[in-house]
């Protein structure tokens, strides 16, 4: 894919809380443009839930079930990534390994 060069593997997030993978998030450069968070529940889920929580319907679909394998896709409305908060991100997917095809 030509993504060596841009990935980057942070040990502190396995394991890591809602609040700890949100300040690493928002310590990413302004440059990049979209981020992929791999991680482990219950803190990924927990962000997912936080971020989506001015959305009650979202929240809720994601407190219930995230499973391993789940990705949910955010967008963010800001300039920064220091900028993220629940007030700037919507959910706008949610995908949950049954749904994929093999």
């Amino acid at each position: 894919m030509g993504l060596e060069d841009r990935i980057q593997v942070d040990s502190g997030l396995f394991g890591a809380t809602a609040e700890q993978l949100l300040a690493r998030v928002r310590a990413i450069d302004r440059s990049v443009t979209s981020v992929l968070v791999i991680g482990h529940n219950p803190g990924l889920q927990d962000l997912a839930v936080d971020l989506a929580s001015a959305d009650p319907k979202a929240a809720t679909e994601l407190g219930e079930k995230f499973p391993t394998g789940a990705m949910a896709v955010v967008l963010v409305d800001g300039d920064s990534w220091s900028d993220l908060s629940s007030e700037r991100a919507h959910v706008a997917s949610v995908i949950v390994p049954r749904q994929l095809r093999s």
